[in-house]
Parts: C-alpha cells; structure tokens; sequence
C-alpha cells in the first residue's frame, strides 16, 4: 500500500462540515483484496468492532485494504464528533 499523501482538513471543507482526514492511498498487487489476505477481515474486526459492513464501492466485488482503511476512518471520525 502506498500512502502518497495525507492532509488534515480543519473546520467546514469539501467532505465535511467537520475537521476530516485526507489520505490518497493505492494498492497493488495482492493487496487489492482483503479477501486474499487470511485472517486480515477478522483481526480489522478485532480492532474496530463499530466497524460496518465492508461494502466494494466499484464494479467489482472485491474489498481493497484502501477501502478498509477508508471504512475504518470515517468509523473513527464518526465516533469522534
């Protein structure tokens, strides 16, 4: 995974009316699917258990540890304000 850059966006901004976490993440290889690393779903789960259903945003039907980590930051914000 590379996290090419990450910004803080305080007060109202494009996504939200709060401070917010901007990240621009890619993955390659075999870590385009969460479903492709064993146990990976679970111990997520472990550690974020308010964490939601991890639902593909795209055409495909496949969760990439981009996603997760975008499901798992806006759980967090969610629970920060």
């Amino acid at each position: 995974m590379d996290v090419s850059r990450i910004r803080a966006l305080r007060g109202p901004n494009l996504w939200s009316r709060h401070t917010a976490i901007q990240a621009i993440v890619t993955c390659e290889g075999a870590e385009c699917a969460i479903a492709d690393l064993p146990g990976f779903e679970s111990r997520l789960r472990a550690r974020f258990p308010e964490l939601g259903e991890l639902i593909p945003t795209d055409h495909l039907d496949t969760v990439s540890i981009a996603h997760a980590l975008e499901f798992a930051a806006l759980g967090l914000q969610a629970q920060a304000e």
